[in-house]
């Protein structure tokens, strides 16, 4: 449900950005705070997100952690 929220309020963004860019009356300061409503809301779903599926193992995070591992050993020869 909340998709369908930040769908709708990216939405109202575009027809706020595109009023003010007509010069029908919209001030900078709502295209701001329209904006970031959108991160919170976004920042929010990815937090929910992280929790929901922290115990299951993600593609990404096992790059993550294979970049971050050394591949030259320590006498200099690649593992």
């Amino acid at each position: 449900m909340r998709q369908l929220w930040i769908h709708s309020a990216v939405e109202q963004l575009q027809h706020l950005i595109v009023r003010r860019s007509m010069g029908n009356g919209v001030a900078r300061q709502d295209v701001i705070r329209a904006w970031y409503a959108i991160q919170r809301d976004m920042i929010e779903v990815i937090n929910e997100m992280d929790m929901k599926y922290a115990a299951r193992v993600d593609a990404l995070s096992l790059e993550e952690k294979a970049r971050d591992e050394s591949v030259v050993g320590s006498d200099g020869r690649l593992r």
